[in-house]
């Protein structure tokens, strides 16, 4: 079976030998360039080639024993046999028929591939289901497309689609870089300086909120914080003083951004009165810091958390310019004022501070309705 094998194997790679030459010698040139502009490669590419070829050649011979080891019978048991066969001269019918196997190719291909094409073509429309199985290759590349491609490209495509376009990249950088672009666009429209005057003071807050280490060091920062931040806010509310037209009878300065739809919006800005009362204000909160951090004994980081809340809302309620956003600054600033009535405030401080807020809460609530 093994010598039938052997010789057929031998036989049909003669065919497809003299097949290749035959096909690239002699068949039709399919080329489109011009067969008189084919040439020779240059001495460019011959002399590497040639070099290529050399060390192709002897290389085995110079370095095998780097690879294979000194002294190594490296063949020795290259081919294992189970049973030892003989090893006498082959019949001269075998060593006859085997150079002619080979050589009977050379005419068989010239006459199946250059001559009488007829014939091939013939047997592959006979038949064409053998003729594709072996073209191609046992089908297996569409098999393996099947199989594996197929589905891991689907995979692929929906963890593409739905988990990196839709769901990283909406929720992640595009996600992220949507709202800083609209925070931004916002922020664009809103750059006159009443916001920052505003809402500077929480800032403070926030650090005195977030600030830690010993009873001592918490209440230096915080007195620090809270003056720096006041005094800043009164530089502020002094340049924009500077910047306000007394000849425009309007508001200036104005910021405004939809906030509820149709309904209530985020509208800033000052007139001639208010820019002053804004004004009065910055101006009054630092001395009345100085004047706390000189005077209180007892919870001073919270005392000034309060200023600085009330100085937000009340400068909100100075330059708030929707009705909505003004009941919101006047009801958030009656907070910290109950706060220090009712904690640092003089012997009735209590009553004082739940009539206080009464008063003002009842007055809000018909504003509120009307």
């Amino acid at each position: 079976y093994a010598f039938v094998i052997g010789l057929t194997t031998a036989f049909i790679t003669s065919v497809y030998s003299w097949r290749l030459i035959f096909k690239t010698f002699h068949g039709k040139y399919n080329n489109a360039m011009s067969f008189d502009k084919v040439h020779e490669s240059g001495l460019v590419m011959i002399i590497p080639l040639v070099v290529l070829a050399i060390g192709a050649i002897f290389s085995g011979y110079v370095f095998h024993e780097i690879f294979i080891g000194e002294n190594t019978k490296f063949w020795g048991k290259a081919i294992f046999f189970l049973k030892q066969t003989a090893h006498g001269h082959p019949p001269l019918w075998l060593l006859i028929l085997i150079p002619t196997l080979v050589i009977s190719a050379i005419p068989l291909s010239f006459i199946l591939f250059l001559k009488r094409k007829d014939i091939v073509e013939n047997f592959i429309n006979s038949q064409k289901p053998l003729y594709n199985f072996l073209v191609k290759k046992w089908y297996f590349d569409e098999l393996y497309d099947l199989i594996f491609v197929r589905p891991f490209r689907s995979i692929g495509n929906f963890l593409w689609q739905r988990g990196d376009v839709k769901t990283i990249d909406a929720y992640g950088p595009d996600g992220i870089a949507r709202v800083v672009k609209n925070l931004s666009d916002r922020a664009s429209s809103m750059q006159s300086g009443l916001t920052f005057l505003t809402f500077f003071p929480l800032v403070g807050v926030i650090y005195i909120l977030l600030r830690r280490g010993t009873d001592e060091v918490v209440e230096r920062s915080s007195k620090n914080i809270s003056i720096l931040v006041s005094l800043v806010n009164f530089i502020v509310s002094l340049f924009l003083w500077s910047k306000f037209d007394p000849i425009n009878p309007g508001f200036q300065f104005v910021e405004e951004s939809a906030w509820i739809k149709n309904f209530v919006s985020y509208k800033m800005g000052v007139d001639g009165v208010s820019i002053f009362l804004v004004l009065l204000t910055t101006f009054i909160s630092p001395l009345c810091i100085f004047a706390a951090i000189n005077s209180l004994k007892k919870r001073i980081k919270e005392f000034l958390i309060a200023i600085l809340i009330m100085q937000t809302f009340m400068i909100g309620v100075f330059c708030a310019l929707d009705l909505f956003l003004f009941f919101l600054f006047f009801e958030g600033g009656l907070i910290p004022m109950f706060l220090i009535i009712g904690i640092w405030g003089g012997e009735r401080r209590v009553y004082s501070a739940l009539k206080f807020f009464l008063y003002t809460f009842l007055g809000s609530i018909f504003m509120l309705i009307a």
